[in-house]
């Protein structure tokens, strides 16, 4: 565990008794269970005891028929299916753990479960949790943004006990890393030497050529055929016999426009800013379809000072050190929790039976 949380954020892997700076504790491979405090759900929490189920319920592959069925255990506590399929159909519109996507959504909401519960735990054993009147709060706040929370978020519906479940886990992240110290010099000038030119304004071009349109899941087929579209249609441009862009079948002209050094069209930046010619360049693909174009009016990146740039750098440079404590501290207590999780993977089509007779209507 990184130093810069000793003091801070230690408390979460302690017990109440434990000064601030404790190192995480650790379990043995037997369970602990704490002989003073009363048994409730919330003084175990409280107490941090550790209680393992003598007879516990067997994992099977997740299935979103078997709402009980346990998807996740640890200690004393359990995850059932049909919490996790209620959140699969909120986030996908299905609960059929179907298609390897299907699956693998299903297995990143249930790790995003248990990893909420160990924050949860981990809060209330400090009486820091997520109280419900913060939670209606940031609803209420929500809601008065133009527009509101939309359709499907009427008062009482599934789109908002979804919503509620959601915000309680980031106010509960961001309440986990909450002692993490202000970022230092060193810190921000870290941050700063990981690109500066993004604190700045990135190199850009001005685009001109034609377009092969083609939606995101094309097929390989007739990605080929634009691409040698497009390079027939390079060759021509070139040569000075096709100034409008000729006849090749698919492409048409597509309007100016200004591109940022950004990296979010890797091949076509990387074609854009290669060449100091003035020249008509690809086939490229790219996510709108393939393109053939110029790039002229380049215009350098402007990399600026620190010390002009100091806010922005200081908030990046607290966001990323956020984001590494959460997950820093998330990967101790699943260490502690030692969770057991039941195998997830897209389920069989179910058989139809065949009729013992002809058909009646």
């Amino acid at each position: 565990m990184p130093s810069r949380f000793a003091g801070g954020a230690y408390w979460v892997l302690s017990g109440p008794s434990a000064p601030p700076n404790s190192p995480p504790r650790s379990e043995g491979a037997g369970s602990r269970r704490a002989t003073g405090p009363p048994k409730s759900a919330e003084s175990r929490a409280e107490f941090g005891e550790v209680v393992s189920d003598p007879t516990p319920e067997p994992l099977a592959p997740l299935h979103c028929d078997v709402p009980a069925a346990v998807a996740a255990r640890w200690g004393a506590n359990v995850v059932r299916a049909a919490e996790v399929c209620a959140a699969l159909e909120s986030k996908t519109g299905s609960r059929a753990v179907d298609s390897p996507g299907q699956a693998a959504a299903a297995a990143a909401i249930l790790a995003a479960i248990v990893d909420d519960r160990l924050i949860e735990e981990a809060l209330l054993a400090r009486r820091r949790s997520v109280t419900p009147a913060e939670l209606d709060h940031e609803l209420e706040a929500l809601s008065a943004r133009p527009g509101g929370l939309g359709v499907g978020f009427e008062p009482g519906g599934e789109g908002v006990a979804q919503l509620r479940s959601d915000l309680r886990g980031r106010l509960a992240r961001a309440r986990l890393v909450a002692d993490l110290p202000a970022a230092s010099p060193e810190a921000l000038q870290a941050e700063f030497d990981r690109d500066p030119a993004r604190f700045g304004k990135p190199a850009s071009a001005l685009v001109r050529g034609y377009l092969h349109r083609l939606p995101a899941g094309a097929l390989e087929t007739d990605v080929a055929t634009a691409l040698a579209a497009g390079e027939r249609l390079a060759a021509a441009l070139t040569a000075g016999n096709a100034a409008d862009g000729g006849d090749a079948p698919g492409y048409g002209p597509v309007v100016p426009f200004r591109l940022d050094a950004l990296g979010l069209e890797p091949a076509l930046e990387a074609l854009a800013f290669g060449s100091g010619a003035d020249s008509w360049l690809g086939p490229v693909r790219t996510r709108a379809g393939v393109l053939v174009f110029r790039a002229t009016e380049h215009v350098d990146a402007v990399i600026p000072r620190l010390a002009d740039v100091a806010g922005a750098v200081r908030v990046a440079a607290e966001a990323r050190a956020r984001a590494e404590g959460i997950e820093g501290l998330l990967a101790a207590l699943r260490s502690v929790a030692a969770i057991d999780f039941a195998p997830i993977s897209p389920s069989p089509p179910t058989p139809v039976q065949p009729l013992d007779g002809p058909p009646t209507f």
